[in-house]
Formats: structure tokens, sequence, C-alpha cells
């Protein structure tokens, strides 16, 4: 069904982050180590392909969650509206909290980690939605 197909599509950007992130914090303070010819050019092309990936996974949950919530029976305009909003909230207060607090008192590295680990919780959250194994998407039900 739909539905299986994009809480299927759900995980797999919600994956994709946790992968990122964890990549990133066991290769990125190793690279600032490395000697490069154009440390900066690398640096720039780098960052420009991290925002291009978060900003696509990012969106793909975005997307698969609103058809999820629109084919649970809600409105699409409440459903769209609540769920833009619970997005800018997290935005927001992951962008204030990793660059005002997380950055200074941790550094990059466990600060990666701490992103990995949030996005690894949102994975298991979603994949068990709260409900018993036998009645989540895309398994037997035992009747």
């Amino acid at each position: 069904s739909s539905q299986i197909g994009a809480w299927r599509f759900s995980l797999a950007f919600q994956g994709g982050l946790v992968l990122l992130a964890g990549l990133l914090g066991l290769i990125l303070p190793n690279l600032l180590r490395l000697p490069l010819l154009n440390w900066e050019g690398y640096a720039q092309a780098g960052f420009a392909l991290m925002l291009g990936s978060i900003g696509f996974l990012a969106g793909g949950i975005f997307a698969s969650q609103a058809e999820l919530l629109q084919q649970a029976g809600t409105q699409l305009a409440v459903s769209a509206g609540l769920l833009y909003a619970v997005d800018l909230l997290g935005a927001t207060l992951g962008t204030l909290g990793m660059t005002l607090v997380a950055l200074p008192l941790w550094g990059l590295r466990p600060t990666l980690v701490v992103i990995a680990v949030l996005n690894l919780s949102a994975l298991l959250i979603l994949y068990t939605g709260g409900r018993p194994y036998s009645q989540r998407p895309g398994t037997d039900s035992p009747d």
C-alpha cells in the first residue's frame, strides 16, 4: 500500500541522516588534520555537498511524513500546518542548541555524535511508531 511506501521512505531518509551524521563524526575531524594543497576549495565543496545531502534527506522526511498524516485521515491543511510548525520548531531549537551550546562546549566530534544519536532515536521511534510489532505497517497480524 502507499502508506507502507511512505513509511519506508521515511525510514530510508531518517537512516540516511543517521549515516551522514555518523560518517561526518568519524571522517571530518580526521580530514581537518590532513595537509591538503587547496584546503579552502575542498572545504567549500564538502560543505556544499553536506548541506545538499542534509536538505535532500530532511525534505524527504518532511514529504513522506506529510503523506502519512494525510493517509491517516487528517485534513490536508491541518496535517501540513502541524507538520510544518513542528519542523520549524525543531529546526530552530536544533540550530540554536547546536551552535550556541553544543559546539562551543563539546566541540565538533561530540556534537556530531549527539546529532547521530538523536537521529537514530528518531529512526527507532519512526520504525516502532509506539506500536507493538504486530501493529506496525508491513507486518502480518497474528489473526
